[in-house]
């Protein structure tokens, strides 16, 4: 007996449909299924596929929900990019990166970390829009470079040549460029895994900002390594390759009424 799982958007339909449904010489049974949004958290073990359910669901999930879901699995876990699509609650507002098979859950960027990013992507944006040069996103937009590393950079640039890596939900491959805003939560460790993992994977130019420092540095990808191509601490001007023309004064990106706000 084959069976057949149907979801209704619209539960006032429920009763119109199974009085069809019955009408058909060929359907011997009927069966309505709760919908999984209204069961209790002891209810809440499978889907209506059998798939094991791990966290009860709600309209949005904080840092702290997302941590209890990854807690309830080994600290050493090994983790790949589909256990994760498979494991956790879709559309995520909270930043969830996999580094080197390691789940990376991040809190919500600064108010400060936000305006820089704001800032750049805008510049960023209008400048590429204005040359056709392809397309500029920012997280939270997974960037996958293999089952085991799975980013969600600040900012990233994706020419027009290279447009077939960008996917309905993922992008599938290396960037051409990714900004990243270090925050205090970003260990050395963790940074320095990532920019091997940029500069391994073929990113040809990768942007650090350290706020606090006032401070950029702009990588350009030479012979398979990366060499500094622009740096800037506090004033001057930050210059792009891989977007050429492009250019920002420090003043302009982090303008000091941004850290007296900090302060206050």
């Amino acid at each position: 007996m084959g069976q057949v799982i149907i979801t209704l958007k619209d539960a006032s339909k429920m009763e119109a449909f199974i009085e069809f449904i019955q009408h058909l010489d060929f359907v011997e049974t009927t069966e309505v299924v709760e919908d999984s949004s209204t069961f209790s958290e002891n209810e809440a073990d499978t889907t209506s596929n059998g798939q094991h359910l791990y966290y009860e669901p709600q309209s949005s999930y904080s840092v702290a929900d997302i941590e209890a879901i990854a807690q309830q699995f080994p600290s050493d876990k090994k983790w790949t990019y589909t256990e994760a699509l498979d494991i956790f609650p879709p559309d995520l507002k909270v930043k969830l990166e996999i580094l080197n098979n390691k789940l990376i859950i991040m809190a919500a960027p600064s108010i400060l970390h936000q305006k820089i990013s704001n800032r750049l992507s805008n510049r960023l944006t209008n400048f590429v829009e204005e040359k056709d040069l392809g397309d500029i996103l920012v997280a939270p937009t997974d960037v996958k470079f293999d089952e085991n590393n799975v980013e969600q950079p600040d900012i990233l640039f994706i020419s027009v040549k290279r447009n077939a890596i960008v996917k309905a939900n993922v992008i599938n491959g290396a960037p051409d460029l990714i900004v990243e805003i270090i925050s205090p939560s970003n260990h050395k460790k963790e940074r320095e895994e990532k920019r091997a993992l940029y500069e391994s994977r073929g990113v040809e130019e990768y942007w650090t900002i350290f706020p606090k420092k006032r401070y950029v540095k702009v990588e350009l990808l030479s012979d398979g390594q990366y060499q500094t191509f622009s740096e800037v601490e506090k004033e001057g001007v930050i210059q792009s390759s891989v977007l050429d023309g492009f250019q920002i004064d420090i003043q302009e990106l982090m303008p000091e009424r941004f850290f007296a706000q900090e302060k206050e």
